[in-house]
């Protein structure tokens, strides 16, 4: 596979990172979230350890994506810790 030298080179980590992430998808269904800018549905609701915050650009892509895929329950995994 040709590599165009021109092109920004992702950091190791990041790179480590997303075929991790790849791995993840394949064996085991894990989704990462799109953005959305559809309301969070009324009826949804966000069960948190204490402590932690869901900004609300993930609520919306978390409502969304279990409206689109007809989900009861949606299990968040922190893609970076803030």
């Amino acid at each position: 596979m040709m590599v165009d030298p021109r092109a920004p080179r992702r950091p190791l980590l990041a790179r480590l990172l997303a075929r991790r992430l790849a791995a993840l998808q394949a064996n085991f269904g894990i989704s990462v979230l799109t953005e959305s800018d559809e309301p969070v549905a009324p009826d949804h609701r966000f069960v948190v350890a204490r402590g932690v915050v869901v900004d609300e650009a993930t609520r919306r892509a978390a409502s969304a994506h279990v409206r689109r895929k007809g989900l009861a329950v949606l299990d968040l995994i922190a893609g970076r810790a803030s």
